[in-house]
Parts: structure tokens; C-alpha cells; sequence
């Protein structure tokens, strides 16, 4: 099998050397030597049989136009749609998304399947820029297979109560379980240094440390403490007042003892 040869570029050397310039000039000639361009060809001069004759019998028009190919496209299941052939849903920012709603007395994960359609399978309420004057209405599916509908605004709502300033999702806590503690844990008595100053001040550690949180979906996880006190450093603070660790090194250096 043969390879194409690299093409690049010449040098600004390249360019002003006399030897390149030549060369240069000779494969221009070569090139040009072996084109036939519409002003060159004499029909009489041609044979009957020749496939160049029987070509241009066959294609007049074409006889000074270059030739555009029409390409096939490698993979037929990639290319894009006709416009007939989109479903208005495709567009929908909603459909398929993942959110945390209302259902009962807790927050349930729920995925958006569908928009509510009526009898006549026309989806129901018009959109609008504004949320709060957006009246579809959508079909929520929940972890235990039940769909319940939804409001356009409600979603949103609650959507937007989840997402942070850059749009990324994040989970609502609920409250923390438990801790664990591992050996790279400072213990109390090691909860002071000494600065380059002299000054005796806490370390600021969090080593050591996960805490157990349960979510709204109702999912829980072990988190390390680092993550946790800057998501949630109220609930992290409280936490540690009511399981009595304000003396461990990971929290007294933040974490006001109580009177």
C-alpha cells in the first residue's frame, strides 16, 4: 500500500534560494505540460474511440467546467436531519433533565420523560421566556417508576434552587448522619502551633475526617470534612456542637464552643 508524501510549507530560506526557485519553476512546467485545457483540444485530431472524445460528446456543457464531486457521507447515521424531521420535544431544555421536587413531605429525584399532551396529543400550555408565565406541563418520572405531572414554573423553580452561579447541579442536604476519624486525625492536644511570630495560635486542619450525609433524593455518602464545612458549615458547625466535638482539632479552630 502506498503512502502519501508530507506536505509542508516552504521556509522564508526556502523561498529566495535560487536552487528551490528553479525546481520550483521545472514542476510548474511538468504540471502544466500534462493539462489539456478546452482551447488546446482539436475534436478532428481526436479519436472516435478516444474516452476524452466520448466524454465531451456525452457532456457539451461541462466542457470548460471543473467538476464538482458529490460525496457520500461516511456515516449516513450521523448527518443532520432534514428540518421536517425534528420533533418539537428535541428542542425542549426541560426533557431528560434531572431535579430534586416536591412530593409528599420530602424532596424526591425525579427525570422529565414528556410534556403532557391532551386527547388530541397536543402537548399542553404554551411556553414563555418568563417562568412564572409558562404553562406547560410535563410528565416526572421517580425512582420507583410512578410519572405525576409537573408545572413548567414548578420545575424551575426548583431546577434553579439547585443549580450554583456557573450551572452546575448540586445536591440539598438534609442532614449529617455520622463522622468517621482515621489516624491522620490531629487529636485535642495537638490542636496548637506556634507561628513564625512566636504566637500560639490553632492549626487549621481538616485531616482525617468524613462525615456521612444524607441528601433530600434520599441517597446518602461519606464526603471528606473538607468538602463538607465549605458546602454546608452551618449544618457541618451544628453537627459538631451536638456530637460534642468543638475540641477536636478539625473543628475547634472554627467552630464557637457553646456556653
Amino acid at each position: 500500500m502506498a503512502f502519501p508524501l508530507p506536505v509542508q510549507s516552504l521556509s522564508e530560506v526556502d523561498k529566495v534560494d535560487e536552487i528551490v526557485k528553479a525546481e520550483l519553476i521545472a514542476l510548474d512546467q511538468a504540471i502544466t505540460s500534462k493539462l489539456i485545457t478546452s482551447e488546446e483540444i482539436n475534436r478532428s485530431d481526436l479519436n472516435i474511440n478516444d474516452p476524452l472524445f466520448l466524454y465531451l460528446q456525452d457532456n457539451p456543457a461541462e466542457e470548460n467546467d471543473s467538476l464538482t464531486p458529490h460525496f457520500d457521507p461516511v456515516e449516513p447515521e450521523a448527518a443532520m436531519p432534514e428540518a421536517e424531521e425534528f420533533a418539537p420535544d428535541e428542542f425542549d431544555k426541560y426533557i431528560a433533565a434531572e431535579v430534586l421536587l416536591p412530593k409528599g413531605d420530602s424532596m424526591v429525584l425525579g427525570k422529565i420523560i414528556n410534556r403532557k399532551r391532551d386527547a388530541h396529543d397536543n402537548p399542553i400550555g404554551v411556553a414563555h421566556s418568563n417562568p412564572i408565565f409558562d404553562t406547560r406541563l410535563y410528565q416526572v418520572q421517580f425512582p420507583q417508576g410512578q410519572v405525576e405531572e409537573y408545572s413548567a414554573n414548578v420545575i424551575a423553580h426548583n431546577l434553579y434552587l439547585q443549580l450554583d452561579s456557573e450551572g452546575n447541579r448540586f445536591l440539598l442536604m438534609d442532614q449529617i448522619l455520622d463522622f468517621e476519624k482515621t489516624d491522620e486525625a490531629l487529636p485535642p492536644e495537638e490542636c496548637f502551633t506556634i507561628g513564625l511570630n512566636g504566637n500560639i495560635h490553632k492549626r487549621q486542619t481538616t485531616k482525617g475526617w468524613t462525615l456521612c450525609g444524607q441528601w433530600k433524593d434520599g441517597s446518602t455518602s461519606w464526603e471528606p470534612l473538607k468538602d463538607m464545612k465549605e458546602s454546608f458549615p452551618i449544618q457541618v458547625a451544628e453537627f459538631a456542637v451536638n456530637r460534642g466535638l468543638q475540641q477536636e482539632a478539625a473543628f475547634s479552630w472554627w467552630v464557637k464552643k457553646t456556653p
